[in-house]
């Protein structure tokens, strides 16, 4: 279990790209809970102890990462899924997947970012966990993580277009954040 104190205030968004990312793969977990699948790598044995916007909230804040992340990690998994057809999200993996894409959409991004140990810990799972789920991911991706403009342009697109339709309320993003212990 990891203990993440909170340091400094949260980050604005001027795009709510949390609220898009969460709001999407809400839809993708729907979605792909209906297929029929084994046990896979990223399967923890419970449910990770918080909602998927609360741990995206989580990762937003302590990653430190820029919001373009999180719509290239939203890219990777729809890739996963479309590339493995019995490929299954659920609530015992949607977790690590995520952790998982975004430290590769960050490492693949951006400038500075900080090692496997401290995302791992931000994550709430192990280092050799990490790791471990970072290759597998790589292999059933192929190494396919570069993403033209344009594709980027229309995933960003489609996730604000999809949130304007069905509006949810932004939780303030300030003060009422507070440190979660993640356990996944």
């Amino acid at each position: 279990m990891t203990s993440c104190k909170q340091t400094t205030p949260i980050r604005a968004t001027e795009d709510a790209v949390i609220v898009h990312v969460g709001r999407a793969l809400n839809r993708l977990l729907r979605v792909s809970s209906k297929r029929q699948q084994a046990a896979s790598v990223f399967d923890s044995v419970v449910p990770c102890n918080i909602s998927i916007f609360e741990y995206l909230l989580h990762l937003w804040q302590y990653t430190e990462c820029s919001n373009e992340c999180f719509v290239l990690s939203a890219i990777y998994i729809d890739r996963l899924v479309r590339k493995n057809p019995i490929f299954r999200l659920t609530n015992k993996n949607i977790h690590r997947i995520v952790l998982t894409s975004l430290v590769l959409a960050i490492k693949y991004q951006d400038d500075h970012y900080y090692g496997n140990d401290v995302f791992a810990r931000i994550g709430g799972i192990g280092v050799n966990e990490l790791r471990f789920l970072e290759l597998e991911f790589v292999d059933l991706l192929g190494c396919n993580f570069f993403v033209r403009p344009d594709v980027y342009e229309e995933y960003r697109r489609e996730l604000a277009q999809a949130t304007e339709k069905n509006p949810i309320s932004v939780p303030k993003l300030a003060a009422n954040v507070q440190p979660v212990q993640v356990a996944c």
